[in-house]
């Protein structure tokens, strides 16, 4: 009654400061993170309980509660994957201890399991709303009060930017995404508030000694953030700070993960001393050049020795490094699986395989880029053009390797969303009408929309992919893996995939799982699964397996093998199947 009483003016008043509210960055990412738990509930179509994620989800997991079992911090072996080697994981503990510290708090009140799940849905929506927040406010403060909810818009449209955030997405992924697009926005940010710098070093090197999956994006622009700084060391003092807080947060996280009498030893896959190296040298020549007065030939030799010092204490730390973070890999297991895990795949070749879904995705990329450039020249300021460089760089990572989209899916809402949010009106239409028409025709869903008008072929397409998706899902259920933990333990010849998920819900140890370090074992069951019946009994008999364990969905395209003949029922003696309720998972023990 009294709202009714109050006057005409009161009331806009009122209503202008709900409006207000609504629109803060804070209000708009907790919205966002809220629509991304009811878009799960709403299309998965399996809960936490009876599916763990992917495979990295799992192992994941298993990691984490090994750590709680008394397993030590330095020591990543994980002794129930891998045969005859047990896997040395090569992941970081920084994502292992949040997640750890997370359960033990949540135990007492929940149970381990319980608190477990709680944890798995509640860590990637932390994550989420962290990375949401801070696009926002970086929207917000280039174009606007109005920015935030059409960034956020764009965000949620875009299924590569959401897919890694998704609940029960708990392996590295998504810690790197954030600490990546975070990190780059703040870089960029520095031009103009060079305290920033400090902020963006560090979210960079945190992402890098978590894992090295946005080495190719992030070391190119740092590079290029230390030439401006030589070329302009008054203009780019916050690219500086970047540059020496990310070598700092280098070095510091591998005292914090390393144990000491490793500190000195060299991986190719994961944070050591190599990249350390490789980045205290030319951050070193930098921090000298800073302190000194010189010009601008004697900057460009003094920190082209420093980048050379680094480089030579790189490749002398470990010559194969120089061929990337596979270049340890046996180069056998690279050509047979390798080169064909799918997150390796271009997005063009996944859009050929999947139009559907890969189609949209490029065309929104392609859109903002073209959107970034545009705004670029138009501009001209240091920090549109340097952030429009990063978004070229992304968009082309993207396009090579399909588990870098996500990264340049984040990038390229930020110069979508300041073009829309700047437009004007044009004679009769409204600023806010062609702002909304704007974002309309950007968001993703709506270019996958009229794709799929133009191809004539949404609904078959989008079927096909969702029953690949399913029969890939068909034997990693929890419920119909668990069903093996009722066998003595053994050692289980499992699908590369399935072995994942066996290792964390069964007691039994597997030959393999899809993780590079992994060479002898994933070789040793490709020839168990694909060579003749007597190679493959002598390789069984070798590494001591006790189970067999495939999954019948999954097509076969070389007949004759053991894995075929096990599912045919033709396989000779010594090959007892043991009875499953599900028909989809089939469990030999090898006599």
């Amino acid at each position: 009654m009294a709202l009714l009483q109050l006057k005409a003016s009161d009331r806009a008043s009122w209503g202008d400061a709900v409006l207000s509210a609504a629109s803060r960055p804070a209000v708009l990412a907790a919205c966002a993170t809220g629509l991304l738990v009811l878009a799960y509930l709403m299309t998965a179509a399996a809960g936490l309980s009876e599916m763990l994620g992917d495979t990295d989800d799992a192992v994941r997991l298993l990691t984490v509660r090994e750590m709680l079992a008394g397993g030590s911090y330095f020591d990543t072996t994980l002794a129930r994957i891998g045969a005859p080697e047990a896997l040395v994981s090569h992941w970081s503990r920084l994502i292992d201890v949040p997640l750890a510290t997370l359960i033990l708090l949540l135990k007492p009140f929940l149970g381990a399991e319980v608190a477990e799940t709680v944890v798995r849905a509640v860590w990637p929506l932390l994550l989420f709303f962290a990375l949401a927040l801070i696009v926002s406010r970086e929207v917000a403060r280039r174009a606007g009060a109005q920015a935030p909810l059409i960034a956020m818009v764009l965000v949620f449209t875009c299924g590569y930017a959401i897919v890694q955030f998704k609940p029960g997405r708990i392996d590295h992924h998504n810690a790197q995404i954030l600490c990546a697009v975070a990190g780059l926005l703040f870089l960029f940010r520095s031009l103009s508030e060079p305290r920033t710098g400090w902020l963006a070093g560090a979210l960079l090197g945190v992402g890098l000694a978590i894992g090295y999956e946005a080495l190719a994006l992030v070391v190119p622009m740092l590079s290029l953030a230390g030439m401006l700084y030589v070329v302009s060391p008054a203009q780019f003092r916050g690219l500086l700070n970047a540059i020496l807080a990310t070598t700092g947060t280098l070095t510091i996280c591998l005292f914090l993960t390393t144990a000491p009498n490793a500190w000195l030893v060299a991986h190719c896959d994961a944070l050591s001393v190599n990249l350390v190296s490789l980045a205290a040298g030319p951050a070193a020549a930098l921090w000298i050049m800073s302190r000194l007065q010189m010009p601008l030939a004697a900057r460009f030799a003094l920190v082209a020795a420093g980048a050379g010092i680094g480089g030579l204490l790189f490749a002398l730390a470990e010559p194969k490094c120089l061929a990337g973070p596979f270049g340890a890999v046996d180069p056998a297991l690279r050509a047979l699986w390798l080169d064909h895990v799918a997150e390796t795949q271009s997005l063009f070749a996944f859009a050929r395989k999947f139009p559907a879904s890969g189609l949209p995705q490029i065309a929104f990329l392609l859109m903002g880029v073209a959107i970034h450039v545009y705004l670029a020249w138009k501009r001209r300021d240091a920090e549109t053009l340097l952030a429009a460089t990063c978004t070229l760089l992304a968009a082309v990572l993207g396009f090579w390797q399909i588990k870098l989209t996500p990264y340049v899916s984040w990038l390229v809402v930020v110069p979508m969303t300041v073009f829309a949010a700047t437009l004007g009106g044009t004679g009769s239409i409204s600023p806010t009408v062609l702002r909304i028409f704007a974002v309309l025709m950007l968001s993703q869903t709506t270019i996958g929309a009229v794709i799929s008008t133009v191809m004539d072929a949404s609904s078959g397409t989008a079927a096909a992919e969702t029953a690949q998706s399913a029969r890939a899902d068909a034997c990693h259920r929890t419920s119909i893996v668990r069903e093996l933990a009722r066998f003595e333990p053994g050692l289980v010849a499992a699908e590369i995939d399935l072995g994942a998920y066996v290792a964390a819900l069964t007691p039994h140890r597997v030959v393999a799982a899809p993780y590079h370090r992994l060479d002898k074992g994933i070789l040793a069951l490709n020839e168990v699964m694909t060579g003749p019946e007597e190679k493959s009994r002598a390789v069984l008999r070798k590494l001591g397996v006790t189970y067999i364990a495939l999954c019948a969905a999954d097509a076969d395209p070389a007949p004759g093998n053991l894995r075929q003949r096990l599912i045919a029922g033709q396989a000779g003696a010594g090959f007892e199947e043991l009875p499953l309720s599900s028909n989809d998972l089939r469990f030999w023990r090898v006599r």
